[in-house]
């Protein structure tokens, strides 16, 4: 039986206070750790086309090659996911290439995995995005592990990050300048706001 990834997601206005919230329940940070993530289709763009995905993942010195089925009927975002461990990132990049496969998204975030016994959420620091926290397993664990964090699950997210990535730049296409393009990367995002606090009436 393929594994099968169950998770949800939460919007955070204050991550100082969710990990004061964590360590108060007996969450002990792990690690920190930046992550790259490539994601490629064919030219017909058909993992796109079929909500799939393949998504080549560096954190670390550490890669992942991972592909995601198409998501299910269920309370939460569940899909069958297979990772395969990469000692080589960018022979595999390179590889994927030669085989005929297009880069079509760079995603960067900042990624703090907090453990508590068998329990596991991450905390995740994304340009344009914000803080997000995930929990990722059973119904039943998701359902105990929010009530716990004082999350109602009525109000989870169950979109991907390039999902929430592409509604941003849909909403601020006009405050662009003309011909310009949003790159899910904190570089980028550093020069957004940049142009934004020198353009005042860009805003409007």
């Amino acid at each position: 039986m393929l594994p099968v990834e169950n998770e949800v997601k939460y919007q955070i206005e204050d991550p100082k206070m969710l990990r004061d919230i964590l360590r108060a329940r007996g969450f002990k940070k792990k690690r920190a750790e930046k992550e790259i993530d490539y994601s490629f289709d064919t030219v017909r763009n058909d993992f796109l086309n079929h909500d799939t995905l393949l998504r080549l993942r560096t954190h670390g010195t550490k890669a992942l090659l991972t592909y995601k089925g198409p998501a299910e009927k269920s309370r939460f975002k569940k899909r069958m996911e297979i990772n395969i461990p990469i000692d080589n990132f960018k022979q595999t990049r390179d590889f994927l290439a030669r085989v005929g496969l297009k880069g079509i998204l760079l995603k960067e975030k900042v990624r703090e995995t907090f453990i508590r016994k068998k329990d596991e959420v991450l905390l995740d620091k994304l340009p344009f995005l914000g803080y997000y926290l995930e929990i990722e397993g059973s119904d039943r664990h998701i359902v105990r592990v929010s009530k716990q964090l004082k999350f109602n699950v009525a109000e989870a997210i169950t979109d991907t990050y390039s999902d929430l990535f592409i509604k941003f730049c849909r909403a601020r296409r006009k405050k662009l300048p003309k011909g310009s393009r949003l790159f899910f990367s904190f570089g980028c995002e550093k020069k957004y706001r940049r142009y934004l606090s020198m353009s005042p009436l860009k805003r409007r």
